[in-house]
């Protein structure tokens, strides 16, 4: 996810945070409120979390409740030509 900054972008205030509570990083995120980039924080987290994997990121950007499909499906499209990636390691 560090090599794609396009994700970080994507996710302002509200969706990270929407991102992390769907993530189980809730405790962390008050921190993250005040910095210059609170998604690259919650990226850095993600990707340090045990089990965390693209295709799991994937999921919770289609979660209804964040509803952010179109920017799973270009995730998705990324890594079409290599679908072993969406389950790498974060």
């Amino acid at each position: 996810i560090n090599n794609h900054p396009f994700i970080a972008y994507i996710l302002d205030f509200f969706y990270w945070e929407l991102c992390a509570d769907k993530c189980g990083l809730q405790a962390q995120c008050e921190s993250w409120k005040q910095a210059a980039n609170p998604a690259e924080r919650f990226l850095a987290a993600y990707g340090e979390k045990a089990g965390s994997t693209v295709r799991k990121l994937v999921e919770v950007l289609k979660d209804p409740e964040v509803d952010l499909t179109q920017i799973a499906y270009e995730i998705e499209q990324n890594f079409k030509t290599s679908p072993s990636v969406l389950e790498t390691k974060v």
